[in-house]
């Protein structure tokens, strides 16, 4: 199945290619575990739009360790095989303020 959307240009700048990189591997991996396309697409645009900046200019440390957090945990829950779903739930949940500890 071919994509009619316009094709992601490759960013240049090394924390944006980073974060591509990192979410074409994501999408790859939920691929893999059966998301269908729209859910891919969705997931990649959530990667690609998460607002780190707002994150470092909030000027809070309370704000910057949940973000640490979260990041931390989703992706200890990625290594340790769950699915990409879960991942991005628990990232969320944290970022949300849905789960304290």
């Amino acid at each position: 199945m071919s994509c009619t959307h316009n094709k992601k240009e490759i960013p240049t700048n090394p924390q944006e290619r980073a974060r591509y990189d990192w979410a074409k591997k994501q999408t790859e991996v939920a691929k893999a575990q059966g998301m269908d396309s729209a859910e891919l697409h969705a997931l990649f645009k959530y990667i690609m739009e998460l607002d780190v900046e707002a994150v470092s200019q909030s000027g809070t440390e309370e704000v910057h360790a949940v973000f640490r957090r979260a990041l931390g945990q989703a992706t200890t829950a990625l290594e340790a095989g769950q699915p990409e779903a879960v991942a991005l739930n628990l990232f969320r949940c944290i970022m949300h303020g849905d789960l304290k500890n």
